[in-house]
């Protein structure tokens, strides 16, 4: 975390009604990024604008200014390589899909807020970006999962960028997961909340660790425009060319729905056909 500017150590009246230095408020509210993501909406705006006055100066006169992307307290990274890989959805996916990662990302974070979790806002949010990336065009292969074809084009964008392996590592799996049921809330917090993040804004799942209130707000940043709809659409439109690779995954259910023709190959057809017999 870095800012311009110099103050004395001071202390300052919490909401919570603690006293803490600007340099401890600095240390412990700034993930490794500098993103701060887990105030409540008052402290994300009465707190953090008074450490900003202490160390940038009184001429800080705007909260919004500063922070004009935290919604409901949780604040949207905005570092270089954040804005770049929501360039990328942005350019290869469509409205749907941007809003979609979007509240992928917040509601996850407050699912994980809830919970109680220490998470990294940057990780979780470049598994959000790019957890469905796969389904477009740019990414989508002819024979892997479009979960893969994601979590793929997340890896090659951070190791691009230097991004060290363990990282990459961390975010390929919290997307390549994202569709399989329960096994992310096993895995760190970055994994089981872009898979959280998911399930709230596709299947309402874990809306109750989400205040109504943050609900809205959210809802009023990325409203879901014929979502219901248009993301069954985009699922369908993002592997009906490889049906095969939906064995085993609810997107089968996609394809049921969606195109002509299709029936779910079975498990114990499957095991029944097996040449070694038995």
């Amino acid at each position: 975390m870095s800012l311009e500017g110099e103050a004395s150590v001071w202390d300052l009246d919490l909401v919570r009604g603690e006293r803490i230095s600007h340099e401890f408020f600095i240390r412990n509210s700034f993930d490794r990024s500098g993103l701060i993501c887990n105030y409540t909406v008052e402290e994300g705006r009465n707190v953090i604008e008074i450490a900003l006055r202490g160390v940038l100066g009184s001429g800080v006169t705007s909260f919004g200014n500063i922070m004009s992307e935290i919604i409901a307290g949780i604040r949207t990274p905005d570092s270089k390589l954040a804005r770049e890989a929501t360039d990328l959805l942005r350019e290869h996916g469509t409205a749907l899909l941007l809003a979609h990662s979007l509240r992928v990302y917040l509601f996850g974070a407050m699912r994980g807020r809830h919970r109680g979790l220490t998470f990294d806002c940057e990780l979780l949010y470049f598994g959000a970006v790019f957890h469905d990336l796969g389904l477009t065009a740019k990414y989508r292969s002819q024979g892997h999962r479009f979960e893969i074809d994601s979590a793929n084009a997340a890896r090659e964008f951070l190791r691009a960028n230097g991004i060290d392996e363990a990282t990459v590592g961390v975010v390929w799996d919290a997307i390549a997961l994202h569709t399989t049921p329960e096994i992310p809330w096993h895995k760190r917090p970055e994994i089981a909340l872009v898979t959280g993040g998911v399930e709230a804004d596709v299947l309402g799942d874990g809306l109750g660790e989400i205040p109504a209130g943050d609900r809205d707000a959210v809802l009023a940043a990325y409203p879901r425009t014929n979502f219901k709809q248009g993301i069954v659409q985009a699922f369908s439109g993002g592997f009906s060319h490889k049906p095969v690779t939906t064995f085993g995954t609810m997107n089968s259910d996609v394809l049921e729905r969606t195109l002509p023709g299709y029936r779910r190959p079975n498990f114990c057809e499957l095991i029944a056909a097996n040449p070694l017999g038995g």
